[in-house]
């Protein structure tokens, strides 16, 4: 019955997003603020190992080898420059 009521909530939500009704519950908002909080340190871990691979990829003068995902998600944290990601 929880999982029918969330989606009847989540329709209402849609249709008036000011009305109470379509408002989320207090288990809801903290299933989302804990979700948002794992996906924050996921993400700062995932900045961490790119920072790493970016740095030896300087050191070793490659930085025009590194995977096209590593260097688009590089750009986009300021962990390597628009120069840099242009070069070949």
């Amino acid at each position: 019955m929880d999982k029918d009521m969330q989606l009847l909530r989540d329709l209402w939500k849609r249709i008036d997003p000011i009305s109470t009704i379509g408002a989320d519950n207090a288990g809801t908002a903290d299933i989302k603020r804990r979700n948002d909080e794992v996906e924050k340190a996921r993400i700062q871990a995932a900045v961490m190992v790119a920072r790493e691979q970016v740095a030896r990829a300087r050191e070793n003068q490659s930085l025009h080898k590194l995977p096209r995902g590593l260097k688009l998600f590089s750009r986009y944290h300021k962990l390597i420059s628009t120069e840099e990601f242009h070069r070949r």
